[in-house]
């Protein structure tokens, strides 16, 4: 019992923290993977003289619009763990000067030939306060900061 009373929350405390790591781990290769979508969904519809016809690549959407991309945009930051899509941020640049930048990704942003960029930023929450102290990306907090970076050419 006095073995078991000494070990159990050092096992414990190892055990939980492998279990946050893990999360950590989904939701960088989630946002990772959620970017390069969302840059590729953009590039795929993007530019005001696209075909009317255009769909947003591997989707149910019948069209390309704004309304589409915004909620397919949406639908694929909601899948991270601990958040609902509106926690993470987006910057999108037009070009490779990073001080072009919008908050808000429109339809009409990429020229037909020109890069579009997906910069993506998310609060992961980590649950547990002890743990989470440790791989807090601050000490004040107990959020990691999960960054992810896409770019696509534009294709309309």
């Amino acid at each position: 019992m006095v073995e078991f009373a000494l070990l159990a929350p050092v096992a414990l405390l190892l055990i939980f923290g492998l279990i946050v790591i893990g999360l950590i781990v989904v939701n960088e290769v989630g946002l990772s993977n959620a970017t390069r979508d969302i840059a590729r969904a953009a590039g795929v519809c993007g530019g005001s003289g696209r075909d009317p016809n255009t769909r947003l690549p591997d989707t149910g959407f019948p069209v390309c619009s704004q309304a589409n991309l915004q909620t397919y945009i949406n639908n694929r930051l909601k899948q991270l763990v601990g958040g609902d899509g509106s926690s993470v941020t987006i910057k999108v640049y037009k070009s490779t000067d990073r001080t072009k930048s919008n908050d808000l990704l429109t339809i009409d942003n990429c020229d037909r030939g020109g890069t579009i960029e997906i910069s993506a930023t998310f609060q992961q929450p980590l649950f547990l306060p002890l743990v989470g102290h440790w791989l807090a990306t601050s000490p004040s907090t107990t959020d990691r900061t999960l960054n992810a970076d896409a770019s696509a050419t534009c294709e309309q």
